[in-house]
């Protein structure tokens, strides 16, 4: 039903929440899902947790009924992730964080289901796996490998952190030889990454399959908050007056707008999890090749 504020998914310069945009500065979702909309690759969402039960969620979270731990240690299923904060099989999204609503918000970017309700995911038909994470570096670790050992194919990091980390590097880097896509948002402090190198490590790390995403507006514009960089900023993608899922206990109806590049990371998540629901014998390295090459210049 919220399909026409969904500016990033069709722009036909409609006015969206009091914004109006540029015909076709868009994803091409609509003509996308022609051709797929999603299999059960999985998408690990490490981020504030998840509202796994929210109506446009609740279909297309992974079942972690036949879970291990990041070490290969049955734990005899989990509620549809793992929360690295409080270690436990709980993820859901709650208020103990100052952005409780974050992670939901990016999970409804990638993979909201097309439905009777709300709105509608990049790749409406993959699997989200909830990682909930203290928002430092030893839990974003254990929440990597976690994703390893259970299958999950991306992993969304809208966050990052001002100093390189050896065990974070390691840790994406295992990612990379297991096979996985890490997107990583660019950060929203209006710096050049490639002239200021300490201002969003998760996604300046120089490993081949980190795809490092800036944001753009509803005219095809760099978002005015938003890093960038020739080499270490891979693309843009809308982030800007994004409308998504939220927990129902936290708003009116479930759905929020929020701007950053925390949002344009997860529309580029999904476009990967697309790719390779079409296309799954393509390598990491193949899937960011098309990705990049065939962007809009």
């Amino acid at each position: 039903p919220e399909i026409a504020n969904l500016w990033a998914m069709q722009n036909t310069g409609q006015d969206v929440n009091g914004t109006v945009g540029t015909l076709d500065a868009d994803t091409d979702a609509l003509e996308a899902w022609s051709i797929a909309t999603g299999t059960d690759v999985i998408v690990a969402v490490i981020d504030t947790g998840v509202d796994y039960t929210h109506p446009d969620l609740a279909s297309n979270m992974w079942d972690g009924s036949a879970c291990v731990d990041e070490n290969g240690g049955p734990l005899g299923g989990c509620i549809h992730g793992y929360d690295f904060e409080y270690d436990d099989l709980d993820p859901m999204a709650t208020t103990s964080v100052s952005d409780a609503a974050h992670g939901t918000h990016v999970a409804g970017i990638i993979a909201a289901a097309h439905n009777d309700v709300g709105v509608a995911g990049i790749a409406p038909g993959v699997k989200i796996m909830a990682l909930r994470f203290g928002l430092d570096t030893a839990s974003e670790v254990r929440a990597i490998d976690f994703a390893i050992r259970n299958g999950a194919k991306i992993i969304n990091a809208s966050f990052g952190g001002t100093a390189s980390s050896t065990p974070e590097y390691e840790a994406i880097q295992r990612f990379q030889n297991a096979g996985g896509i890490f997107v990583a948002s660019a950060g929203n402090s209006t710096h050049d990454l490639d002239t200021d190198p300490t201002d969003v490590y998760t996604a300046e790390y120089d490993l081949a399959t980190i795809i490092s995403v800036a944001s753009t507006d509803q005219d095809d514009e760099l978002a005015y908050y938003s890093n960038y960089g020739a080499t270490n900023a891979d693309l843009g993608a809308p982030g800007s007056n994004i409308l998504s899922t939220v927990p129902v206990a936290d708003s009116v109806d479930g759905y929020e707008y929020k701007s950053g590049t925390s949002m344009a990371a997860p529309m580029v998540s999904g476009a990967v999890a697309l790719a390779w629901s079409y296309q799954s014998s393509l390598s990491a390295t193949e899937v960011k090749t098309e990705i990049l090459d065939s962007g809009d210049p």
